[in-house]
């Protein structure tokens, strides 16, 4: 007897085939495994990018971010998670970490006003991933920071940040209309660099990482003890470095297409370092810039109250009226030679331009070396005029090269300092043009100073001339000389 077949299964007969359809049952077979190896991983691959980045948002509380209650959905972010900040909050949110934490990045949509992590006092550090930063509010990061990828902070909110940056030998690129402010507590180090590609950045505290700072728009200012490591290079395009207000020796290598801007009232900069950047290079009022190394491709603007010194060699530069030249490098450092690889233009206006020029002896020595020297290609004096002319502002260093009086200094004989200004041309030269400013000066004399001029066009040459005034027993000696002439011309009449 057979076995009985239950009604609710279908009985599996088998069907005979052909040559060719079972051909065509291996081709099909073949291609729908093939599909499913391709398709498993996509689906994996897509399961994993639903997981990862995922926003999870903060609850309107200000718990500590690393309690489940601080998020909506008892859900504290991962590394893999960015943390979200969006209307749920109603208002300004100040919380802290609580522990060390690791978002993907942080997000800020629309609180209801700033948002504030840490305070101040926090010893734990918050780590950020790829996602970096991205805010409509000002987000003040008041606690220490890691960097676990390349990323960008943006938005049109500004971010600050109060502690350390350990970048972990990634790149931070700020961008967005937002600035970002690094206080004087939060310097960034590590082998990674920085870049700037939009509004400002403003470093207070002294930097150490050592990647490339690159500029791309927007503006880089180093305030109030802000710095760069020396071996962090600067580059870019279309951008700015700012010093303002900060004295300080930067010896970066500075290349591209960039603008440096030297301010701040009685700051001095000196740049040391072998540059080739083509941005123009402005001095503002109150500062000063000595070029001690070469930035022979930018052009150098002295304003109004600015000085531009060293001993280097710039490309050409335009002393605006009120704006001074003084090379050398500076207090205690003694006299020296500025280049101009180009033309240097002393202009007119209100106020005169000034050419400061350093003595440490009588006129024995050479230019560049005992008294100051400024060489250029071409010198042009057309915009000084009588009523305006170029001041020559004298200043004597004793044996230390500090100001005081010269060594030596007999003012009872005539002296020159030859070749205080040098050029191949010179244009709109007139001795009317130069004034000199003894008001540094001092050693005792009874002469005057006067600029004189070696070369008219090619091969100028500027001396400072100072001519003793005849002691008065030389007037009487003259005198009496003269009356014993006159007496012999009446007798040889009367004879």
């Amino acid at each position: 007897m057979k076995p009985m077949v239950p009604h609710n299964v279908v009985k599996n007969t088998i069907q005979p085939r052909s040559i060719e359809q079972i051909h065509t049952m291996k081709k099909t077979s073949k291609l729908n495994s093939t599909a499913v190896k391709l398709i498993i991983p996509l689906l994996a691959f897509a399961a994993c990018t639903s997981i990862a980045g995922e926003a999870i948002t903060k609850a309107d509380n200000t718990d500590a971010l690393n309690l489940t209650t601080s998020w909506v959905g008892d859900s504290v972010p991962t590394s893999s998670d960015i943390a979200l900040w969006d209307s749920t909050v109603t208002g300004g949110n100040t919380t802290i970490l609580g522990g060390d934490l690791s978002f993907a990045g942080i997000q800020a949509t629309n609180p209801g006003g700033a948002v504030n992590i840490g305070n101040y006092s926090e010893a734990n550090t918050l780590t950020l991933g790829a996602s970096g930063v991205d805010t409509a509010v000002g987000i003040t990061l008041a606690t220490p920071l890691a960097l676990s990828a390349d990323q960008t902070w943006t938005g049109s909110g500004g971010v600050t940040s109060i502690f350390q940056i350990d970048n972990g030998g990634y790149t931070l690129t700020a961008n967005g209309g937002g600035g970002k402010v690094f206080g004087a507590y939060a310097p960034i180090s590590g082998a990674g660099g920085y870049t700037q590609a939009g509004a400002a950045t403003l470093f207070f505290g002294a930097n150490t990482y050592t990647g490339t700072t690159t500029i791309n728009g927007g503006y880089i200012m180093l305030l109030d003890g802000g710095s760069l490591s020396s071996l962090s290079p600067v580059t870019g395009s279309a951008g700015t470095l700012y010093f303002n207000g900060n004295s300080q020796t930067f010896a970066n290598t500075v290349t591209g297409d960039i603008l440096v801007t030297q301010e701040g009232a009685g700051s001095t900069v000196k740049m040391t370092g072998m540059n080739s950047y083509t941005g123009n290079t402005s001095i503002d009022v109150g500062s000063t810039l000595l070029v001690n190394g070469n930035n022979s491709g930018s052009h150098h603007d002295v304003f109004s109250g600015g000085t531009l010194g060293g001993t280097g060699t710039v490309k050409n530069l335009s002393v605006a009226a009120g704006g001074t030249l003084a090379p050398g490098g500076g207090v205690g450092t003694g006299p020296g030679t500025l280049t101009s690889s180009d033309y240097v233009i002393f202009s007119a206006g209100a106020l005169s331009s000034k050419f400061t020029l350093q003595l440490n002896t009588d006129g024995s020595g050479v230019a560049g070396t005992n008294w100051s020297k400024l060489a250029a290609a071409q010198i042009g004096f057309d915009g000084a005029t009588s009523s305006t002319p170029i001041i020559i502002t004298l200043q004597t260093l004793d044996g230390t090269n500090a100001p005081g009086a010269l060594g030596s200094f007999d003012l009872s004989v005539n002296h020159e300092w030859a070749g205080f200004m040098t050029a191949g041309y010179s244009g709109g030269y007139a001795d009317n043009k130069f004034i000199v400013d003894t008001t540094g000066f001092a050693n005792a004399f009874s002469g005057t100073f006067s600029v004189t001029n070696t070369g008219v066009g090619l091969g100028t040459e500027l001396n400072l001339i100072y001519t003793a005034v005849p002691e008065p027993s030389s007037f009487v000696m003259m005198a009496l000389g003269a009356g014993m002439m006159l007496m012999q011309v009446r007798r040889k009449r009367a004879a």
